[in-house]
């Protein structure tokens, strides 16, 4: 019997920025245009309360794979909108020695923020 910890290893949710939208190249198939890859940094905060000179705190860049059939909503993901994702993932090292995420995803949701900012006026 398989632990069920084992089995969400590799899960990981995203609240992001989006920086930049496009077709996944690793699809090929008559239904790649449904398929795009959403480039984004993911935030990693520094913790004031730990003070270790090997800890990285920095941004890490990250490639989401989604599929979306439909064009009305593979609209809304645009660059700066901010959006909720949760799916498998795994890490690349890039060409200029850094580490990548990415993720397949299983969810994504995008968060209107200027909701927020029409009732702070």
């Amino acid at each position: 019997m398989s632990s069920k910890l084992s089995n969400l290893t590799n899960t990981i949710h995203i609240r992001d920025f989006i920086l930049d939208v496009g077709p996944d190249l690793t699809k090929s198939d008559s239904s790649s245009s449904a398929f795009i890859e959403i480039q984004s940094d993911v935030n990693i905060f520094a913790d004031d309360e730990v003070q270790d000179s090997t800890i990285i705190a920095e941004p890490i860049h990250a490639c989401l794979r989604v599929f979306i059939k439909d064009q009305d909503v593979r609209d809304l993901y645009v660059p700066e909108a901010f959006f909720y994702a949760h799916g498998r993932f795994h890490t690349a090292i890039t060409k200029d020695n850094k580490m990548k995420i990415i993720v397949q995803v299983f969810s994504i949701e995008r968060y209107d923020c200027s909701a927020i900012a029409l009732s702070i006026e």
